[in-house]
């Protein structure tokens, strides 16, 4: 999808003055500093014969620039082969990355703030674009790409010389030249211990999944047999990014990879980003500049579509290291901040020291193939062969490198009526098991780098006797079963117990004179018959469906709940305003006080500094923010609080909130909190260096400070006063 205007730039930084206070921009009109953000400009745009051009006899001949005119940073911003590319070229097409500060992720998980956060950081964007087209001198480009969420432009420069001086100015981080990527072609799902999971209920429900290759053929019956893409069909959207050819899936590629990530995912939907076409040199393939765009799409339809992973199997080159200067970097990085795994296939070429691009790329989860059977010997174009085969065996065509990130099967894989070999075909089952990683039913609250870490450390090894590397072929099971026991948390009070379940839903069982359990009552479980299993009941905490229960915390007689996003609910007994709510009412042992009923804690941290962290002494609570500020309240009779007193809080009104003070246990400002701890009436916090600092009772030297004096209950006993422990 490329529409192409061509202005000098100081006429469309004049343009985009006159229209930059409206609301809305078609795609028709992707003027250079015309804001290059959906929401920047209107609907109403100047008609491109009314746009004011310029010629030859309009204004001096601009001085000619050379390869000569270079600085030294200008070249460190394009490799040597882009170089000389993009200067042997009458008009050079590029893609600019523009110069810019990050802004920090990832996304937040409620699906209003996140569609904010995201248009916020394509406003930012927008301004970067208005900012450097300012910058430049009398220029003529054409625009063949906005990729309004991103900090970049595809460009069609007029002449070399327009390189030259894009390199050279300030605003301009890297220019990479437009390449074309080629498909990585060459009953797998047993191997990957995927049925079991799928029959408990893990199949990728509410997620989707999107496929840049050539199409998808959404009529087949393995997707629905549909007239249209759409919320109906499996295919959930199609668009051509490349020049539209009017066909549903050019070469039946990206339907068999899609219908790989549809098997391995039975709950996901498929998004279809069709990113091939025929090169400038006959082949198909994919240019960085539509798939770019494609990419671009993605971060911008994330919310609606719940979209987890982009496949990418497709990508050229030959790299022995990961690519710390590759076009796909800040796109990668994008996806990313946005919640989406770019999953990439190695390559095709029998590399045992390399892979390819984009796999390279820092962001990519790359894969390699495996045999999922025998399937005697095999022959294939690239040139080599593998006599025998067997079930877990490397192909002698997968790319592998030491920084191969899983492999997977992808040798003779039929899916969507064709049966295709090749990395093309181990990626899709990575980026279907993805989907089923971060399904809401499953544990969409990990980081990327978890999910991944899922896979990885719960991969079958694989030796690759070609170069004695080992690798991890994933195995769903126990990537499912390892993200359950890290998604839930087991805690235990002095004579309680809690469990977090799936979703919003925490059983307790034990003591309950207090209603510590949550349960509207106060009788024990777990000491009679009968009591356990499916007759425990769970308690819910009202949180929303995007904000799940994370961590239970529990002290002698309450319990306390921290949420995803760092909201604070407690129930039990309440003596010493360890609840936190301004009064010493117990909560939890009546009938309608927990769920949506039961309050929130008001700490008064910052909205970009939520908690993280909660535990649980004796009669005390304390949070940890993200940002490292540590709040204590309830019981405080030994200096437990850390305050320098022995008044509770919690315990009455105007106590919580801002009110609330933060706890100054002094470590140096570069050596934040890392994690705190609390036991009976004691605390500590370790911070990231591995110091140590205790406070509260010191019976029997619990502190370590070798004496038996309570700290923190008196003024200047906290921050510098407190002594670290020697523990070396």
């Amino acid at each position: 999808m490329k529409t192409k205007v061509q202005l000098r730039i100081d006429e469309a930084v004049a343009l985009f003055n006159k229209i930059k206070n409206r609301r809305k921009i078609t795609l028709l009109v992707l003027v250079a500093a015309c804001a290059m953000v959906i929401s920047a400009c209107s609907n109403s745009f100047t008609p491109l014969n009314e746009i004011p051009t310029t010629t030859e006899s309009e204004e001096e001949p601009s001085e000619v620039k050379t390869y000569e005119d270079l600085s030294e940073a200008a070249l460190n911003k394009v490799s040597p082969e882009d170089l000389e590319q993009l200067l042997n070229s009458e008009e050079p097409e590029l893609i600019l990355q523009l110069s810019y500060e990050a802004i920090p992720g990832p996304a937040p998980s409620e699906p209003e703030e996140r569609t904010l956060w995201i248009e916020e950081k394509a406003n930012y964007y927008n301004q970067v674009k208005e900012d450097f087209f300012a910058s430049v001198q009398t220029m003529v480009v054409t625009i063949l790409h906005q990729y309004s969420y991103l900090p970049m432009l595809h460009l069609q420069l007029a002449s070399p010389s327009d390189l030259v001086e894009l390199l050279n100015n300030d605003r301009v981080e890297r220019v990479y030249a437009i390449e074309y990527l080629e498909m990585t072609l060459s009953q797998s799902l047993p191997l990957i211990n995927q049925p079991q999971i799928v029959d408990h209920g893990f199949s990728g429900v509410g997620t989707t999944v999107a496929v840049l290759d050539t199409g998808v053929d959404y009529t087949h019956p393995d997707f629905g047999s549909c007239v249209t893409a759409g919320p109906g069909c499996r295919v959930i959207f199609a668009q051509d990014f490349a020049p539209d050819d009017g066909q549903l899936d050019d070469l039946g590629h990206g339907s068999n990879v899609a219908g790989i990530v549809a098997g391995t995912a039975p709950g996901t939907k498929i998004a279809s980003l069709d990113v091939f076409t025929e090169s400038p040199v006959g082949y198909w393939g994919a240019s960085n500049g539509d798939i770019t765009d494609a990419i671009d799409w993605v971060i911008a339809n994330q919310v609606q579509l719940n979209i987890v992973a982009m496949n990418f199997s497709l990508g050229g080159g030959y790299y022995t290291q990961i690519c710390p200067l590759s076009w796909a970097n800040t796109p990668f990085a994008e996806a990313r901040s946005m919640g989406v795994v770019p999953v990439a296939a190695s390559g095709n070429d029998g590399f045992t020291n390399g892979i390819i691009s984009p796999a390279c790329a820092p962001g990519a989860v790359s894969v390699g193939s495996v045999y999922d059977d025998d399937l005697g010997p095999v022959s294939y174009q690239v040139g080599c062969s593998d006599p025998t085969t067997a079930a877990d065996q490397v192909p002698c065509y997968s790319n592998s490198s030491s920084f191969l990130t899983l492999l997977a099967p992808g040798t003779r894989i039929t899916a969507a009526g064709s049966t295709k070999s090749g990395t093309s075909m181990a990626a899709p089952h990575v980026a279907g098991a993805i989907a089923i990683l971060r399904a809401p039913n499953a544990n969409p609250h990990a980081t990327l780098d978890e999910t991944v870490d899922y896979l990885v450390q719960t991969g079958v090894p694989i030796l690759d006797s070609r170069n004695g590397l080992v690798k991890p072929r994933i195995d769903l099971t126990a990537a499912v079963s390892l993200m359950i026991s890290e998604a839930n948390d087991l805690s235990l009070g002095s004579s309680h117990s809690c469990y977090i379940l799936e979703k919003d839903m925490v059983k307790c069982w034990g003591y309950n004179s207090n209603g510590q359990l949550g349960l509207g009552d106060t009788e024990d479980r777990g000491d009679d018959p009968n009591e356990m299993g499916f007759n425990l009941t769970g308690s819910g905490f009202g949180f929303t469906f995007y904000d799940l229960v994370q961590k239970v915390a529990l002290g002698a007689s309450h319990s306390c709940v921290l949420s995803h996003e760092g909201k604070v609910k407690c129930w039990g007994r309440n003596t010493e305003g360890q609840l936190g709510l301004g009064y010493n009412d117990f909560l939890g042992d009546d009938p309608n006080e927990m769920g949506f009923n039961l309050p929130e804690v008001d700490l008064g941290f910052a909205s970009n500094d939520p908690v993280k962290s909660i535990v649980a002494g004796a009669s005390y609570t304390c949070a940890l923010s993200a940002q490292g500020r540590v709040k204590c309240w309830g019981r405080n009779d030994y200096g437990q609080l850390g305050l320098g007193d022995t008044e509770a809080r919690g315990d009455d009104p105007n106590e919580m909130g801002t009110n609330l003070p933060e706890l100054d246990i002094g470590f140096a400002f570069n050596d934040p909190i890392r994690r705190i701890f609390a036991a009976g009436f004691h605390a500590c916090a370790l911070s990231q260096q591995g110091k140590v600092k205790c406070w509260g009772v010191n019976w029997n030297g619990r502190l370590g400070l070798e004496d038996t004096e309570n700290r923190g209950d008196n003024p200047n006993e906290m921050g510098g006063f407190l002594p670290e422990l020697q523990l070396f």
